[in-house]
């Protein structure tokens, strides 16, 4: 997954990161600004796939009967006149290739890119 947008000019930025010992881990940006980046972190290598959705960005945990935690680590920006954020998610990868690709749309920036599967 690809996390694209227009930016003209500077902006300011901020981390919100949030954990949880449960399946999963949500941070969400406040309110004026984008999320431009979305990544787990665990100091156990529990972390199994991150995915932004709006201001929202989720990360999943291995089945973990220790409870251990993981993090959502958002990555925000309020950058004035920005516009056209969006999530762009790769197809299905080719037969018998173990990775995937994906482009931001012309006149956008990739600002952040995550690893995610639904069969986990």
């Amino acid at each position: 997954q690809a996390i694209c947008g227009s930016l003209p000019g500077s902006s300011r930025w901020q981390d919100v990161v949030r954990s949880s010992n449960g399946p999963t881990a949500k941070a969400t940006c406040p309110t004026g600004t984008s999320l431009t980046a979305c990544s787990c972190h665990s100091f156990w290598k529990m972390c199994t796939g991150a995915k932004a959705s709006g201001h929202t960005c989720t990360v999943f945990k291995a089945n973990d009967p220790e409870s251990r935690h993981v993090s959502a680590q958002a990555r925000c920006g309020a950058i004035p006149g920005s516009y056209d954020w969006q999530e762009v998610l790769s197809g299905p990868p080719a037969v018998h290739s173990s990775s995937v690709e994906v482009l931001c749309p012309d006149g956008t920036t990739l600002t952040g890119c995550t690893c995610y599967s639904t069969s986990r």
